[in-house]
Protein backbone atom coordinates (compact mmCIF):
# COMPACT_ATOMS: atom_id res chain seq x y z
CA UNK A 1 0.00 0.00 0.00
CA UNK A 2 1.61 2.88 -1.24
CA UNK A 3 0.85 6.47 -2.44
CA UNK A 4 -1.72 7.03 0.10
CA UNK A 5 -3.01 10.66 1.89
CA UNK A 6 -3.52 9.90 5.66
CA UNK A 7 -7.37 10.08 4.65
CA UNK A 8 -7.10 7.39 1.92
CA UNK A 9 -5.20 5.48 4.23
CA UNK A 10 -7.58 5.95 7.61
CA UNK A 11 -10.54 4.99 5.19
CA UNK A 12 -9.08 2.08 4.42
CA UNK A 13 -8.37 1.11 8.20
CA UNK A 14 -12.26 1.82 9.30
CA UNK A 15 -13.35 -0.25 5.67
CA UNK A 16 -11.02 -2.80 6.51
CA UNK A 17 -12.35 -3.27 10.12
CA UNK A 18 -14.35 -0.82 11.74
CA UNK A 19 -14.43 -2.84 14.97
CA UNK A 20 -10.54 -2.63 15.22
CA UNK A 21 -9.17 -1.59 18.86
CA UNK A 22 -7.28 1.15 17.48
CA UNK A 23 -6.06 1.95 20.98
CA UNK A 24 -7.07 1.45 24.70
CA UNK A 25 -7.00 4.66 27.46
CA UNK A 26 -8.46 5.25 30.58
CA UNK A 27 -11.62 5.36 29.47
CA UNK A 28 -11.86 2.42 27.57
CA UNK A 29 -10.89 0.89 24.40
CA UNK A 30 -12.08 3.15 21.67
CA UNK A 31 -12.81 1.30 18.22
CA UNK A 32 -11.92 2.73 14.44
CA UNK A 33 -15.63 3.07 14.02
CA UNK A 34 -15.54 5.46 16.86
CA UNK A 35 -12.11 6.95 16.00
CA UNK A 36 -13.54 8.04 12.95
CA UNK A 37 -16.59 9.33 14.09
CA UNK A 38 -14.87 11.56 17.04
CA UNK A 39 -12.15 12.75 14.44
CA UNK A 40 -14.56 13.79 11.74
CA UNK A 41 -16.35 15.70 14.50
CA UNK A 42 -13.38 17.42 15.59
CA UNK A 43 -12.10 18.30 11.66
CA UNK A 44 -15.85 19.74 10.96
CA UNK A 45 -15.27 21.78 14.12
CA UNK A 46 -11.17 23.10 12.72
CA UNK A 47 -13.14 24.07 9.57
CA UNK A 48 -16.00 25.92 11.05
CA UNK A 49 -13.08 27.93 12.89
CA UNK A 50 -11.18 29.06 9.46
CA UNK A 51 -8.78 25.72 9.50
CA UNK A 52 -8.60 24.85 5.85
CA UNK A 53 -5.88 22.77 3.85
CA UNK A 54 -2.03 24.15 4.76
CA UNK A 55 -3.19 25.37 7.78
CA UNK A 56 -0.81 24.77 10.68
CA UNK A 57 -2.85 23.37 14.21
CA UNK A 58 -0.72 22.84 16.52
CA UNK A 59 -1.02 19.58 19.09
CA UNK A 60 0.43 19.87 22.69
CA UNK A 61 -0.76 16.62 24.34
CA UNK A 62 0.38 13.57 25.87
CA UNK A 63 0.24 9.95 24.12
CA UNK A 64 -3.61 9.68 24.23
CA UNK A 65 -6.53 9.20 22.77
CA UNK A 66 -7.01 12.60 22.36
CA UNK A 67 -3.92 13.15 20.38
CA UNK A 68 -4.69 10.37 17.81
CA UNK A 69 -8.24 12.16 17.22
CA UNK A 70 -6.67 15.59 16.93
CA UNK A 71 -3.87 14.70 14.68
CA UNK A 72 -6.63 12.52 12.41
CA UNK A 73 -8.42 15.40 12.18
CA UNK A 74 -5.80 17.48 11.01
CA UNK A 75 -5.02 15.42 8.59
CA UNK A 76 -8.30 14.94 7.07
CA UNK A 77 -8.47 18.23 6.33
CA UNK A 78 -5.11 18.98 4.85
CA UNK A 79 -4.17 20.80 7.59
CA UNK A 80 -0.44 20.36 8.65
CA UNK A 81 0.04 19.62 12.28
CA UNK A 82 2.62 21.43 14.06
CA UNK A 83 3.86 17.97 16.13
CA UNK A 84 4.77 20.18 19.84
CA UNK A 85 6.57 18.99 22.89
CA UNK A 86 4.56 18.51 26.06
CA UNK A 87 8.44 18.70 27.80
CA UNK A 88 8.64 22.66 26.21
CA UNK A 89 9.24 25.06 28.41
CA UNK A 90 7.24 28.60 28.17
CA UNK A 91 10.43 29.51 25.95
CA UNK A 92 10.87 27.02 23.64
CA UNK A 93 6.82 27.12 22.93
CA UNK A 94 6.82 30.73 22.33
CA UNK A 95 9.39 29.86 19.69
CA UNK A 96 7.81 27.06 18.06
CA UNK A 97 4.10 28.66 18.18
CA UNK A 98 5.76 31.90 16.61
CA UNK A 99 8.20 30.47 14.22
CA UNK A 100 5.48 27.96 13.55
CA UNK A 101 3.07 30.46 12.34
CA UNK A 102 0.63 28.53 14.49
CA UNK A 103 -2.94 29.13 13.32
CA UNK A 104 -4.93 27.10 15.94
CA UNK A 105 -3.75 25.31 19.14
CA UNK A 106 -5.07 22.74 20.70
CA UNK A 107 -3.81 21.92 23.87
CA UNK A 108 -3.77 19.94 27.58
CA UNK A 109 -4.10 21.97 30.34
CA UNK A 110 -1.76 20.28 32.27
CA UNK A 111 0.00 16.35 32.16
CA UNK A 112 2.06 15.41 35.39
CA UNK A 113 3.66 18.38 36.31
CA UNK A 114 3.21 20.12 33.79
CA UNK A 115 0.80 23.29 33.27
CA UNK A 116 0.35 24.32 30.25
CA UNK A 117 -1.72 27.32 30.42
CA UNK A 118 0.50 28.84 32.46
CA UNK A 119 3.29 28.23 30.42
CA UNK A 120 1.11 30.08 27.70
CA UNK A 121 0.49 32.80 29.40
CA UNK A 122 4.40 33.10 30.30
CA UNK A 123 5.00 33.02 26.63
CA UNK A 124 2.57 35.45 25.45
CA UNK A 125 1.60 37.69 28.67
CA UNK A 126 -0.73 39.73 26.64
CA UNK A 127 -3.04 36.56 25.88
CA UNK A 128 -4.42 37.00 29.64
CA UNK A 129 -6.16 40.21 28.56
CA UNK A 130 -7.86 38.60 25.83
CA UNK A 131 -11.33 37.50 27.28
CA UNK A 132 -14.06 35.71 25.76
CA UNK A 133 -14.32 33.61 22.46
CA UNK A 134 -12.95 36.03 19.93
CA UNK A 135 -10.15 35.64 18.06
CA UNK A 136 -6.94 35.90 19.03
CA UNK A 137 -5.00 38.78 17.84
CA UNK A 138 -1.43 38.86 19.63
CA UNK A 139 1.73 40.94 18.50
CA UNK A 140 4.26 38.67 19.80
CA UNK A 141 1.94 35.37 18.11
CA UNK A 142 0.26 37.37 14.96
CA UNK A 143 -0.93 34.27 13.11
CA UNK A 144 -2.93 32.57 16.40
CA UNK A 145 -6.20 33.19 16.28
CA UNK A 146 -7.61 30.56 18.70
CA UNK A 147 -6.44 27.83 21.71
CA UNK A 148 -8.64 25.58 22.40
CA UNK A 149 -8.04 23.61 25.55
CA UNK A 150 -8.74 19.78 26.24
CA UNK A 151 -11.03 20.34 29.56
CA UNK A 152 -14.62 19.97 30.35
CA UNK A 153 -14.27 23.77 32.28
CA UNK A 154 -11.84 25.52 29.35
CA UNK A 155 -13.33 28.80 29.74
CA UNK A 156 -12.66 28.68 33.63
CA UNK A 157 -9.24 27.52 33.81
CA UNK A 158 -8.42 29.93 30.98
CA UNK A 159 -10.66 32.80 30.11
CA UNK A 160 -9.05 33.62 26.91
CA UNK A 161 -9.30 30.13 25.35
CA UNK A 162 -12.00 29.70 22.54
CA UNK A 163 -13.25 26.44 24.65
CA UNK A 164 -12.68 22.90 24.83
CA UNK A 165 -12.53 20.31 22.48
CA UNK A 166 -15.84 19.21 23.19
CA UNK A 167 -17.07 22.99 22.37
CA UNK A 168 -14.78 22.92 18.90
CA UNK A 169 -16.16 19.64 17.54
CA UNK A 170 -19.93 21.28 18.29
CA UNK A 171 -19.05 24.71 17.07
CA UNK A 172 -19.56 23.04 12.93
CA UNK A 173 -23.20 22.49 13.96
CA UNK A 174 -24.24 25.93 13.59
CA UNK A 175 -23.29 25.75 10.09
CA UNK A 176 -25.80 23.45 7.77
CA UNK A 177 -23.29 23.21 4.98
CA UNK A 178 -20.40 21.38 7.62
CA UNK A 179 -21.84 18.08 7.44
CA UNK A 180 -20.01 14.22 6.78
CA UNK A 181 -20.75 14.76 2.79
CA UNK A 182 -18.69 18.29 3.45
CA UNK A 183 -15.88 16.46 5.01
CA UNK A 184 -15.81 13.44 2.29
CA UNK A 185 -15.42 16.24 -0.26
CA UNK A 186 -12.69 17.62 1.76
CA UNK A 187 -11.20 14.71 1.97
CA UNK A 188 -11.34 13.97 -1.37
CA UNK A 189 -9.02 16.72 -2.06
CA UNK A 190 -6.06 16.30 -0.02
CA UNK A 191 -3.37 14.95 -1.95
CA UNK A 192 -0.40 12.44 -0.66
CA UNK A 193 1.77 15.19 -2.02
CA UNK A 194 -0.11 18.02 0.17
CA UNK A 195 2.46 18.81 3.40
CA UNK A 196 1.18 16.67 6.76
CA UNK A 197 2.93 17.76 9.84
CA UNK A 198 5.95 19.70 11.10
CA UNK A 199 8.43 18.52 13.67
CA UNK A 200 10.71 20.37 15.44
CA UNK A 201 14.27 19.25 16.03
CA UNK A 202 17.39 21.24 17.54
CA UNK A 203 19.72 21.91 15.03
CA UNK A 204 23.71 22.36 15.42
CA UNK A 205 22.74 26.18 16.07
CA UNK A 206 20.58 27.16 19.05
CA UNK A 207 17.37 27.87 16.97
CA UNK A 208 15.50 24.33 16.35
CA UNK A 209 14.73 23.06 12.61
CA UNK A 210 11.61 23.05 12.02
CA UNK A 211 10.93 19.56 9.14
CA UNK A 212 8.13 19.12 6.80
CA UNK A 213 7.01 16.01 6.16
CA UNK A 214 4.43 15.57 2.77
CA UNK A 215 1.17 12.89 3.48
CA UNK A 216 2.74 10.63 1.71
CA UNK A 217 5.67 9.79 3.99
CA UNK A 218 3.77 9.58 7.19
CA UNK A 219 2.01 6.99 5.58
CA UNK A 220 4.67 4.92 3.31
CA UNK A 221 7.23 4.66 5.75
CA UNK A 222 5.74 3.28 8.21
CA UNK A 223 3.58 1.07 5.80
CA UNK A 224 7.05 -0.54 4.48
CA UNK A 225 8.19 -1.09 7.97
CA UNK A 226 5.22 -3.25 8.66
CA UNK A 227 6.02 -5.10 5.61
CA UNK A 228 9.65 -5.76 6.72
CA UNK A 229 8.88 -6.29 10.23
CA UNK A 230 12.49 -5.65 11.16
CA UNK A 231 13.13 -2.63 12.43
CA UNK A 232 10.55 -0.97 14.21
CA UNK A 233 7.68 -2.70 14.91
CA UNK A 234 9.42 -5.64 15.23
CA UNK A 235 7.41 -9.18 14.23
CA UNK A 236 3.88 -7.31 15.77
CA UNK A 237 1.07 -9.28 14.48
CA UNK A 238 -2.43 -8.63 14.73
CA UNK A 239 -4.45 -8.43 17.99
CA UNK A 240 -0.92 -7.64 19.36
CA UNK A 241 -1.12 -5.02 22.54
CA UNK A 242 1.82 -2.52 22.00
CA UNK A 243 2.09 0.63 25.41
CA UNK A 244 4.13 3.42 23.04
CA UNK A 245 6.61 5.09 25.50
CA UNK A 246 7.87 7.57 22.60
CA UNK A 247 6.09 10.75 22.59
CA UNK A 248 4.09 10.96 19.27
CA UNK A 249 5.17 14.34 18.58
CA UNK A 250 8.60 12.57 18.02
CA UNK A 251 9.46 10.74 14.82
CA UNK A 252 9.92 7.61 16.81
CA UNK A 253 6.53 7.80 18.28
CA UNK A 254 4.89 8.42 14.81
CA UNK A 255 5.64 5.96 13.21
CA UNK A 256 4.98 2.99 15.90
CA UNK A 257 1.55 4.58 16.26
CA UNK A 258 0.81 4.81 12.96
CA UNK A 259 2.60 0.97 11.98
CA UNK A 260 0.66 -0.44 14.71
CA UNK A 261 -2.51 0.60 13.90
CA UNK A 262 -1.47 -0.66 9.85
CA UNK A 263 -0.54 -4.19 11.69
CA UNK A 264 -4.24 -4.30 13.22
CA UNK A 265 -2.50 -4.06 16.92
CA UNK A 266 -3.94 -1.75 19.51
CA UNK A 267 -2.11 0.91 21.46
CA UNK A 268 -1.94 1.13 24.70
CA UNK A 269 -2.30 5.23 25.82
CA UNK A 270 -1.15 5.46 29.73
CA UNK A 271 -0.24 8.59 31.54
CA UNK A 272 2.35 7.47 33.83
CA UNK A 273 5.31 5.79 31.46
CA UNK A 274 8.06 5.76 34.31
CA UNK A 275 9.79 2.17 34.62
CA UNK A 276 8.05 1.67 37.54
CA UNK A 277 4.11 2.49 35.87
CA UNK A 278 5.40 0.15 32.13
CA UNK A 279 6.36 -2.26 34.71
CA UNK A 280 2.72 -2.68 36.57
CA UNK A 281 0.93 -2.28 32.87
CA UNK A 282 3.33 -5.96 32.31
CA UNK A 283 2.62 -7.03 35.41
CA UNK A 284 -1.32 -6.86 35.00
CA UNK A 285 -1.24 -8.74 31.37
CA UNK A 286 -2.18 -5.27 29.91
CA UNK A 287 0.57 -5.61 27.07
CA UNK A 288 2.24 -7.70 24.56
CA UNK A 289 5.11 -5.27 24.02
CA UNK A 290 6.78 -1.72 25.10
CA UNK A 291 8.57 0.54 23.13
CA UNK A 292 12.11 1.68 24.47
CA UNK A 293 15.47 0.73 23.64
CA UNK A 294 17.61 -1.17 26.04
CA UNK A 295 17.88 1.60 28.88
CA UNK A 296 13.75 1.27 29.42
CA UNK A 297 14.48 -2.49 30.06
CA UNK A 298 17.27 -2.56 32.55
CA UNK A 299 15.31 0.50 34.04
CA UNK A 300 12.44 -2.18 34.35
CA UNK A 301 14.11 -4.91 35.66
CA UNK A 302 16.28 -2.50 38.28
CA UNK A 303 12.30 -1.12 39.64
CA UNK A 304 12.24 -2.96 43.21
CA UNK A 305 8.77 -4.30 42.13
CA UNK A 306 10.59 -6.25 39.33
CA UNK A 307 10.50 -9.96 40.02
CA UNK A 308 12.50 -12.41 37.52
CA UNK A 309 10.03 -13.57 34.92
CA UNK A 310 7.86 -10.61 34.40
CA UNK A 311 9.46 -9.73 31.09
CA UNK A 312 8.75 -13.35 29.71
CA UNK A 313 5.31 -12.20 28.74
CA UNK A 314 6.87 -9.73 26.23
CA UNK A 315 8.06 -9.93 23.17
CA UNK A 316 10.67 -7.16 21.23
CA UNK A 317 9.08 -4.55 19.64
CA UNK A 318 12.02 -3.67 17.52
CA UNK A 319 14.56 -4.89 16.99
CA UNK A 320 17.13 -2.75 19.71
CA UNK A 321 15.48 -5.02 22.28
CA UNK A 322 16.56 -8.16 20.48
CA UNK A 323 19.46 -8.28 22.94
CA UNK A 324 17.54 -8.61 25.70
CA UNK A 325 15.24 -11.28 24.46
CA UNK A 326 17.59 -13.38 22.40
CA UNK A 327 21.58 -14.38 23.58
CA UNK A 328 22.24 -14.43 19.85
CA UNK A 329 21.77 -10.95 19.39
CA UNK A 330 23.76 -9.76 22.28
CA UNK A 331 25.99 -7.99 19.84
CA UNK A 332 23.48 -5.59 18.81
CA UNK A 333 23.78 -1.69 19.41
CA UNK A 334 21.86 -0.58 16.56
CA UNK A 335 19.02 -1.06 14.19
CA UNK A 336 20.10 1.32 11.86
CA UNK A 337 20.35 4.87 11.34
CA UNK A 338 17.60 6.85 11.65
CA UNK A 339 16.96 11.02 11.51
CA UNK A 340 13.48 13.34 12.00
CA UNK A 341 14.94 14.39 8.46
CA UNK A 342 13.91 11.10 6.52
CA UNK A 343 11.16 10.35 8.87
CA UNK A 344 12.83 7.63 10.52
CA UNK A 345 15.76 4.97 9.32
CA UNK A 346 17.18 4.90 6.46
CA UNK A 347 19.42 2.28 6.27
CA UNK A 348 18.85 -0.91 8.17
CA UNK A 349 18.57 -4.44 7.56
CA UNK A 350 15.10 -6.53 6.21
CA UNK A 351 15.39 -9.69 8.02
CA UNK A 352 15.85 -10.96 11.39
CA UNK A 353 18.62 -13.04 10.48
CA UNK A 354 20.15 -9.64 8.78
CA UNK A 355 20.84 -9.03 12.30
CA UNK A 356 23.41 -12.02 12.99
CA UNK A 357 26.92 -10.72 12.39
CA UNK A 358 26.64 -7.48 12.98
CA UNK A 359 29.46 -5.73 12.88
CA UNK A 360 30.37 -2.61 15.80
CA UNK A 361 28.69 0.60 14.83
CA UNK A 362 26.76 -1.42 11.85
CA UNK A 363 24.11 0.15 10.28
CA UNK A 364 22.71 -1.67 7.51
CA UNK A 365 22.07 -1.13 4.69
CA UNK A 366 20.41 1.45 2.69
CA UNK A 367 16.58 1.06 2.54
CA UNK A 368 14.90 0.93 -0.71
CA UNK A 369 14.06 4.08 -2.19
CA UNK A 370 16.66 5.87 -0.34
CA UNK A 371 20.18 6.28 -1.76
CA UNK A 372 23.60 7.48 0.36
CA UNK A 373 26.76 9.12 -0.63
CA UNK A 374 29.93 9.32 1.74
CA UNK A 375 32.00 12.41 0.77
CA UNK A 376 35.02 14.44 1.93
CA UNK A 377 33.77 17.17 4.55
CA UNK A 378 36.56 19.37 2.90
CA UNK A 379 35.99 18.96 -0.84
CA UNK A 380 33.16 17.58 -1.18
CA UNK A 381 34.20 14.89 -3.24
CA UNK A 382 32.86 11.19 -2.85
CA UNK A 383 34.79 9.54 -0.15
CA UNK A 384 36.77 5.96 -1.17
CA UNK A 385 34.91 2.80 0.16
CA UNK A 386 35.67 2.36 4.00
CA UNK A 387 37.35 6.05 4.07
CA UNK A 388 35.26 8.45 6.77
CA UNK A 389 33.30 11.33 5.42
CA UNK A 390 29.73 12.97 6.01
CA UNK A 391 26.96 10.79 5.06
CA UNK A 392 24.14 12.56 2.96
CA UNK A 393 21.21 11.11 1.90
CA UNK A 394 18.26 11.53 -0.57
CA UNK A 395 15.33 9.76 -1.46
CA UNK A 396 11.36 9.57 -1.35
CA UNK A 397 11.16 9.73 2.49
CA UNK A 398 13.50 12.57 2.52
CA UNK A 399 11.57 15.78 4.20
CA UNK A 400 10.44 18.61 2.12
CA UNK A 401 12.51 20.94 3.56
CA UNK A 402 12.82 23.24 6.57
CA UNK A 403 10.08 25.39 7.21
CA UNK A 404 11.55 29.15 6.53
CA UNK A 405 14.69 27.94 4.62
CA UNK A 406 14.80 28.18 1.23
CA UNK A 407 15.74 24.42 -0.65
CA UNK A 408 19.10 25.42 -1.66
CA UNK A 409 19.75 26.31 1.74
CA UNK A 410 19.27 22.68 2.86
CA UNK A 411 20.02 20.57 0.30
CA UNK A 412 22.60 19.92 -2.85
CA UNK A 413 22.68 20.46 -6.41
CA UNK A 414 21.96 16.99 -6.54
CA UNK A 415 18.65 16.78 -3.72
CA UNK A 416 21.16 15.14 -1.13
CA UNK A 417 20.56 16.21 2.70
CA UNK A 418 23.90 16.51 4.12
CA UNK A 419 23.39 15.03 7.43
CA UNK A 420 26.24 15.88 9.77
CA UNK A 421 26.92 12.27 10.61
CA UNK A 422 30.39 10.96 9.95
CA UNK A 423 30.19 7.61 8.26
CA UNK A 424 31.85 5.20 5.89
CA UNK A 425 30.44 2.20 3.51
CA UNK A 426 32.35 -1.11 3.24
CA UNK A 427 32.90 -2.80 -0.12
CA UNK A 428 29.63 -4.52 0.48
CA UNK A 429 27.35 -1.37 1.12
CA UNK A 430 26.73 -1.87 5.15
CA UNK A 431 27.38 1.98 6.78
CA UNK A 432 29.63 2.28 9.51
CA UNK A 433 28.78 5.28 11.95
CA UNK A 434 31.52 6.72 13.57
CA UNK A 435 30.74 10.13 15.15
CA UNK A 436 28.78 13.54 15.04
CA UNK A 437 30.68 16.09 12.80
CA UNK A 438 29.03 19.12 14.50
CA UNK A 439 28.61 19.64 18.19
CA UNK A 440 25.04 17.74 18.04
CA UNK A 441 24.24 15.95 21.21
CA UNK A 442 22.28 12.40 20.89
CA UNK A 443 20.73 11.14 23.91
CA UNK A 444 17.92 9.14 24.66
CA UNK A 445 16.72 9.48 20.99
CA UNK A 446 16.57 12.81 20.90
CA UNK A 447 19.31 15.46 19.35
CA UNK A 448 20.17 18.38 21.80
CA UNK A 449 22.27 22.11 20.95
CA UNK A 450 24.95 22.44 23.29
CA UNK A 451 24.60 26.43 22.12
CA UNK A 452 21.00 26.10 23.26
CA UNK A 453 22.10 24.99 26.62
CA UNK A 454 24.75 27.04 26.86
CA UNK A 455 23.00 30.02 26.09
CA UNK A 456 20.74 29.42 29.32
CA UNK A 457 23.92 28.77 30.95
CA UNK A 458 25.60 31.87 30.35
CA UNK A 459 22.31 33.71 31.86
CA UNK A 460 22.57 32.86 35.02
CA UNK A 461 24.12 34.69 37.67
CA UNK A 462 27.46 33.55 38.51
CA UNK A 463 28.73 31.73 35.14
CA UNK A 464 31.31 33.60 33.17
CA UNK A 465 31.62 30.48 30.50
CA UNK A 466 30.10 27.40 29.54
CA UNK A 467 31.09 24.70 27.39
CA UNK A 468 28.25 21.82 27.02
CA UNK A 469 28.94 18.87 24.63
CA UNK A 470 28.08 14.76 25.04
CA UNK A 471 30.09 12.11 26.75
CA UNK A 472 29.83 8.28 25.64
CA UNK A 473 27.05 6.35 27.60
CA UNK A 474 26.36 2.49 27.14
CA UNK A 475 22.21 3.12 28.13
CA UNK A 476 21.48 6.66 26.26
CA UNK A 477 24.17 7.52 23.57
CA UNK A 478 25.45 10.18 25.35
CA UNK A 479 25.04 12.03 28.31
CA UNK A 480 24.75 16.02 28.31
CA UNK A 481 27.80 17.40 30.20
CA UNK A 482 28.47 21.01 31.11
CA UNK A 483 31.75 22.52 32.23
CA UNK A 484 31.23 25.95 33.85
CA UNK A 485 33.92 28.85 34.78
CA UNK A 486 32.16 30.51 38.01
CA UNK A 487 32.69 33.98 38.65
CA UNK A 488 35.60 34.91 41.07
CA UNK A 489 32.85 35.13 44.21
CA UNK A 490 29.96 33.19 42.84
CA UNK A 491 29.21 30.01 44.93
CA UNK A 492 27.78 27.48 42.53
CA UNK A 493 25.78 24.43 43.27
CA UNK A 494 24.85 21.66 40.49
CA UNK A 495 21.08 21.87 42.61
CA UNK A 496 20.67 25.32 41.30
CA UNK A 497 22.20 25.28 37.82
CA UNK A 498 19.74 21.98 37.65
CA UNK A 499 17.07 24.23 38.66
CA UNK A 500 17.75 27.02 36.65
CA UNK A 501 18.04 24.78 33.41
CA UNK A 502 15.44 23.01 33.75
CA UNK A 503 12.92 26.61 33.81
CA UNK A 504 13.90 27.30 30.17
CA UNK A 505 14.54 23.79 28.84
CA UNK A 506 13.52 20.74 28.42
CA UNK A 507 14.36 18.14 31.15
CA UNK A 508 16.54 15.66 28.67
CA UNK A 509 18.36 18.73 27.55
CA UNK A 510 19.20 19.25 31.12
CA UNK A 511 22.95 18.16 31.71
CA UNK A 512 23.22 14.95 33.90
CA UNK A 513 26.96 16.00 35.23
CA UNK A 514 28.40 19.63 35.70
CA UNK A 515 31.97 20.73 35.98
CA UNK A 516 33.95 23.53 37.06
CA UNK A 517 36.85 25.08 35.81
CA UNK A 518 38.70 28.47 36.05
CA UNK A 519 38.02 30.63 33.32
CA UNK A 520 42.26 31.09 32.52
CA UNK A 521 42.49 27.27 32.62
CA UNK A 522 39.84 26.59 30.20
CA UNK A 523 41.40 25.04 27.05
CA UNK A 524 41.50 27.11 24.16
CA UNK A 525 42.64 27.18 20.17
CA UNK A 526 44.26 30.01 19.16
CA UNK A 527 41.00 32.03 18.01
CA UNK A 528 40.06 31.43 21.54
CA UNK A 529 37.20 29.04 21.11
CA UNK A 530 37.17 26.55 23.79
CA UNK A 531 38.20 22.75 23.40
CA UNK A 532 35.38 20.92 24.30
CA UNK A 533 37.70 17.62 23.50
CA UNK A 534 40.61 18.46 25.50
CA UNK A 535 38.13 18.99 28.62
CA UNK A 536 36.46 15.77 27.58
CA UNK A 537 39.44 14.20 28.24
CA UNK A 538 39.83 16.44 31.61
CA UNK A 539 36.77 14.94 33.02
CA UNK A 540 37.61 11.20 31.52
CA UNK A 541 41.29 11.60 33.48
CA UNK A 542 39.42 13.19 36.53
CA UNK A 543 40.84 16.40 36.50
CA UNK A 544 38.10 18.45 36.97
CA UNK A 545 35.43 18.99 40.12
CA UNK A 546 32.32 18.18 40.23
CA UNK A 547 29.62 20.45 41.56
Amino acid sequence: MTGLSVPQWWRSVVDRDPDLPVCRGDQGVISAREMDRQSAQLALGLLANGAQKGSRIGILLPNSPDWIVCWLAVQRIGGIAVLLSTFSSSRELQYTLRHADVYILLSADAYLNNHYIRRIEAAFPAIRHRQGTNRLYLDDCPYLRGVWVNADKASEIAPWCQGSFADLAASADTTKALSDKFLQRVEENVCPSDLGVLLYTSGSTSAPKAVLHSQFTLIDMPTYLTEVQSIIPFEQDAGDRTLITNPYFWVGGLITLVASIQNGATVVCQEDLSAAACLGTIQRGEVDSVSGNMSLVKAIINCPEYRAGDLDVLKPQNALQLAFFDPEYAHIKSAGLAMTETFGPHTGTTTREGYVGYAQNCMGKVLPGMETKIVDKETGNSSDTGVPGELCVRGKWLMEGFYKRLRQEVFDEDGFYHTGDECALDDQGFLFFHSRIGAMIKTRGANVSPLEVESVLLDIDGVLEAAVFGLPDADICEKVVAVVAPAESAVLSEQGLRSALRAALSAYKTPREFYAVDRMDMPRTPSQKIKKPELAEMIRRGELPAL
